[in-house]
Order: structure tokens, then C-alpha cells, then sequence
């Protein structure tokens, strides 16, 4: 089974989970002595196979991505982590710049007798961002491709 496939699996299970849990308890009661329509005792059996399925999909998942080195030289696992920090990187950026082009007047404040100037270009700033965007673009596609090409451990 590739990455991507064992991802997607993954997915499926956490989202069958709840729905069998909410049948589990649609069905775990008995009114008035009627049968419910589903067996609880079943449904239990299935909740718990599926979190075991999950628990161990999700323990090859992470031991793979923790042996698998991408092109740029980082482990799938290094990479998930980069691409959070240069995530952080841009929205704060992003923040910055937005600051910096507030649209406070700069120059000289005659009235005043006071002269305002950027401490730091917002050019300076979206360079930093434009490189973090480009990096984590390279990840991205590097993570994809090996996500397809990757047997699980």
C-alpha cells in the first residue's frame, strides 16, 4: 500500500468511527423491550476493529514518513514539520506587511516637525515570504510524489 493510499484509508476510518459510535448509540438501549434494529454488540466489535485498524495504519504512516527522505534532503516527517514553521513564516509575513502598508502617512509632518520612515521595507518583508511560499511549494510536490511512489512500512 503507497502513502497516499494508507492516508486516504486513514481518513476513512476517522470518519467512520464517530458514525459507528452514533449508531452504537442509537441502538445500545432497549424501549419497552423491543429489539433495536442494529446490535449493539456488533457495532461495538466494529468500533473497536476500526480504532485498531487506525491505530495501526497510523503507526506505519509515521514510521515511513519518519524513514522516507525527499529530494531536498529532509524526512517526510521533517518535512510535515517545515512546512508548518514556513506556514507561520507567511501568515506572519503576511501580518507585517499589512502593518507596514496601513496606509500611516510617511514623510514629514510639517504641522508636527516630525518625519516618519519605514524601520523595515515591506519589500524586505514579502522577499521573506515569497521565499517561504517557494519552499514550501517545493515540499509540497516533493511530499505528493513520494506520497504516491512510497510503500508503506
Amino acid at each position: 500500500m503507497k502513502i497516499a493510499e494508507a492516508l486516504t484509508e486513514s481518513k476513512r476510518l476517522g470518519n467512520l468511527i464517530p458514525a459507528l459510535l452514533s449508531q452504537f448509540g442509537d441502538n445500545c438501549i432497549i424501549v419497552n423491550g423491543e429489539k433495536p434494529d442494529r446490535d449493539p454488540v456488533v457495532l461495538l466489535e466494529k468500533v473497536q476493529a476500526a480504532i485498531g485498524d487506525k491505530a495501526k495504519l497510523d503507526r506505519q504512516i509515521t514510521l515511513t514518513n519518519a524513514a522516507t527522505k525527499l529530494p531536498c534532503g529532509l524526512t517526510i516527517h521533517e518535512a510535515i514539520l517545515r512546512k508548518a514553521s514556513l506556514k507561520l513564516t507567511i501568515s506572519s509575513a503576511a501580518g507585517m506587511t499589512t502593518h507596514l502598508r496601513s496606509g500611516k502617512r510617511l514623510g514629514y509632518n510639517e504641522e508636527k516637525g516630525t518625519r516618519k520612515e519605514y524601520a523595515v521595507k515591506p519589500e524586505r518583508v514579502e522577499a521573506i515570504a515569497n521565499e517561504a511560499a517557494k519552499e514550501l511549494r517545493s515540499i509540497e510536490s516533493q511530499m505528493q510524489q513520494a506520497n504516491w511512489v512510497v510503500d508503506l512500512i
